[in-house]
């Protein structure tokens, strides 16, 4: 797997493409991420509006895991796309 870092290219104008195409990737992870909780809150009947003491404490703790997991997939993801790509294009 090749290097995510952006001072890893080979190129000023390499570095730059990089940091432009991660600035891209954490917008579209972070609008999939928070479009998922919504859709997913609303499907198991949680208001995601709603304050957190008003459910039991063994719900949320389990909700954040779970979001936190599903974080961590799709940045994990995100990023393996962009290793492949950079690899692809040699930047």
């Amino acid at each position: 797997m090749g290097s995510l870092k952006f001072s890893d290219s080979t190129s000023e104008k390499g570095k730059k493409v990089r940091l432009i195409i991660h600035t891209i990737n954490v917008f579209i992870v972070t609008f999939i991420y928070i479009t998922l909780v919504h859709k997913v809150g609303a499907e198991l009947g949680i208001d995601v509006n709603k304050p957190l003491r008003e459910y039991d404490k063994v719900i949320v703790l389990s909700g954040f895991a779970l979001m936190l997991f599903s974080l961590a997939i799709l940045y994990g993801v995100s990023f393996k796309i962009l290793s492949w790509i950079f690899s692809k294009l040699k930047i």
